[in-house]
């Protein structure tokens, strides 16, 4: 269950799973709705910041192979 709450705590925590990583954290709500809003809303930020590592990654790989491939040119 990616929204719970811990024994005797009043506030809800989010747990997910993306590309193998895992992420948690407190919600700061007692409101089990409001909570699933803000594990949603953490779901898309590291979606978007994996997404932009993706890419700088897969940049900074091909800038290195076209140096590497002009210096042997």
């Amino acid at each position: 269950m990616p929204v719970y709450r811990k024994h005797g705590k009043p506030k809800y925590t989010y747990d997910f799973q993306l590309r193998g990583r895992r992420f948690f954290g407190p919600t700061g709500t007692s409101n089990r709705r409001q909570a699933e809003r803000i594990l949603e809303q953490k779901r898309e930020e590291v979606r978007a910041k994996l997404k932009a590592a993706a890419s700088f990654t897969r940049r900074w790989t091909y800038d290195a192979r076209d140096r590497c491939l002009a210096l042997l040119a």
